[in-house]
């Protein structure tokens, strides 16, 4: 996506322009949409105080953050990075 930003520089386009932005745009839009419905997710899944839910959930995050190059992959995703 960064390629796009990068190319009208190299047009001498200024990253600013309204159709470089729109481009930008719709490219990142899927990938936008699913970092939204992640994060709701995440938002439904914290809200609730039910033992189950919170061990899993406890257990789930230990795992996520054990694992490192799953880790950074999805905080490169969430940066429009890939």
């Amino acid at each position: 996506m960064l390629d796009e930003l990068a190319s009208a520089r190299s047009k001498g386009i200024d990253p600013d322009n309204e159709l470089v932005l729109a481009r930008y745009q719709r490219r990142r839009k899927g990938e936008n949409l699913a970092m939204m419905a992640a994060m709701e997710g995440f938002k439904r899944l914290f809200e609730s105080d039910k033992l189950p839910l919170r061990l899993l959930r406890n257990d789930g995050m230990a795992l996520f953050n054990g694992a490192g190059p799953l880790k950074k992959q999805l905080i490169r995703q969430a940066m429009g990075l890939t």
